[in-house]
């Protein structure tokens, strides 16, 4: 039996404990303490313990010395002296407080006004979620309470993860796409006196200080980020344009965060593939648009083609043979997990099927959203230096990843994804001087599902795509969350960009040449105006 002892059972962490632990098949109470009610029973503290636990309230020192685990039910800062005392005693010690459960110093000042007494110490602890980090739990000696939010939190949503019904995209993609930006402008300025930056959530917490040091007082002129740029504690100096790439990953409240940044900022947004909501946007004046049609020099469209799980030996053997030729290829697996759908495989399982079977002679790498940035780095780079010739991973590849080389783009279970996700996914090949193939395998046999893999086979135009999306799903909200769904109006054709780009360019000369539309050379115009925004005979207008 482990010989457990708690200090602090009279609080409410502490006496829900040894209710626990009184039933624990493996461990026993071996003694309790309380600095405010030392000496006396916990059954006289709490009379409803009476035959649960009538043991004495001790010191300390003597939980310490009688126990193998402690557990330290205590306020926060009030620990971390007991824990090395305990980890000196050779002893294991569980904090239920606040004192290990943050790896960043600064982070622990900021929420809970102390310090690290022994940073080697916090080296040593483990986050002690056990539903989810169980093998680093084990034969650890220091181990830290999540606390009640980022416990309730992770695990209420786990199974609807789990089970597919929650859409997880992590910071992952931008983060490679970011470091991939940082990398292109470094060397783009170099010879200057522009000094970049990156700065990114999976970055050391010493190094993203130093950076946001430097922003803050002018000394970084250009930097490259994630949503980390958008944080409260990232500030500048004088910020006079924000660029935002793959735009339809970014809210309404992040680009809100992002332009109160500065004084009025000039704001860039750019995507192959806006979604419905930018579009809709455009429509009511918020964002001028320019839009490029043309591929760049020397790229070929993707050939495209959606097809039967039936043929997909054959799509098996096109890609030995692209491979064969010196070129590498993509297959894309929805999900992380083993057993989220039925007949949905991981990218785990998928990998290794193909790494045992049809591709044992072929160098095969997985990436996922589960793996550290550093895993993820090395798989990518080893990919893009054609180490690896076939990469199978979840959507953490739909943004930032340029690989000239790779020809083949194959996605299991394609109605799962949206269109904007499977032109995103698709431009990963095709970048480079060869052809370059996409193929969709679906069995569903749903209309809109039929509908949406057509409009993929149909065209290249991320535009056109978009326009589609826009059809089917709406702009959503303007000044909310919604990111799609039809508003309340019905004078215009909110998917026609084309006619969209040419209307704003009117209307621009309009604003400027005439200032309203009560100018007599405009008087037809404002007679349609009068016309579309009447209602029961009256102008909407006045």
């Amino acid at each position: 039996m482990i010989k457990a002892g708690i200090v602090g059972a009279t609080g409410y962490a502490g006496a829900e404990l040894v209710r626990l632990l009184t039933s624990h098949p493996e461990a026993e109470i071996s003694a309790i303490s309380s600095v405010s009610f030392e000496g006396q029973k916990l059954s006289d503290v709490y009379p409803s313990y009476t035959f649960l636990n009538d043991m004495v309230c001790e010191d300390q020192d003597a939980v310490v010395e009688k126990s193998d685990v402690i557990f330290a039910a205590l306020p926060h800062g009030l620990s971390q002296e007991l824990a090395e005392k305990c980890i000196s005693a050779g002893k294991a010690f569980i904090d239920l407080g606040a004192d290990f459960r943050l790896e960043s110093e600064e982070e622990y000042t900021e929420w809970y006004g102390g310090t690290f007494l022994d940073k080697k110490l916090h080296e040593q602890s483990v986050y002690g979620l056990p539903e989810f980090f169980r093998d680093k739990i084990k034969g650890k000696k220091l181990i830290a309470n999540p606390g009640c939010y980022t416990t309730c939190s992770p695990l209420a949503i786990a199974p609807a993860i789990a089970n597919g019904l929650v859409s997880t995209k992590g910071m992952a993609p931008t983060d490679i796409l970011a470091r991939q930006h940082y990398k292109t402008f470094t060397e783009l300025f170099k010879g200057t006196d522009i000094k970049t930056a990156l700065l990114t959530g999976s970055m050391k917490e010493s190094e993203k200080k130093a950076v946001r040091a430097e922003l803050e007082n002018g000394d970084i002129s250009f930097v490259v980020g994630t949503h980390a740029l958008i944080t409260e504690k990232t500030n500048f100096y004088n910020l006079g344009i924000a660029v935002t790439d793959e735009q339809h990953r970014f809210g309404v409240s992040q680009r809100a965060k992002l332009l109160s940044k500065g004084s009025n900022p000039h704001l860039l947004v750019m995507s192959a593939t806006p979604i419905p909501r930018t579009l809709g946007l455009v429509i009511f004046g918020d964002l001028d648009i320019s839009i490029i049609d043309e591929l760049p020099p020397s790229r070929k469209p993707v050939k495209t083609y959606a097809i039967s799980t039936l043929k997909r030996k054959n799509c098996y053997g096109f890609i030995k043979n692209e491979i064969a030729q010196g070129r590498q290829a993509y297959i894309v697996c929805p999900l992380v997990e083993e057993g989220e759908l039925e007949n949905v495989a991981s990218a785990e399982e998928y990998a290794a099927e193909l790494m045992l079977n049809d591709f044992s002679d072929i160098s095969v790498g997985i990436v996922h959203g589960h793996m550290k940035p550093a895993e993820k780095d090395e798989v990518m780079k080893k990919f893009a230096d054609n180490e690896i010739s076939l990469l199978v991973a979840k959507t953490v590849i739909e943004v930032g990843v340029d690989v000239p080389n790779a020809t083949v783009m194959t996605i299991e279970n394609a109605e799962r994804f949206g269109l904007s996700q499977l032109h995103q996914l698709r431009g990963r090949v095709g970048r480079g001087k060869y052809d370059s193939y996409c193929f969709l395998i679906s069995n569903n046999r749903n209309p809109e599902t039929m509908q949406r893999l057509k409009v993929m086979c149909s065209t290249n135009d991320g535009f056109k795509i978009a326009d589609e999306d826009l059809k089917l799903r709406g702009p959503g909200d303007f000044f909310g969350e919604r990111q799609h769904g039809l508003p309340q109006m019905a004078i215009a054709d909110f998917a026609d960009t084309k006619s969209l780009e040419l209307s704003q360019k009117m209307a621009d000369f309009i604003i400027f040449n005439y200032k309203n539309l009560y100018h007599d050379d405009l008087r037809l115009l404002r007679a349609e105006v009068d016309r579309l925004f009447s209602s029961n005979g009256h102008n909407c207008l006045n």
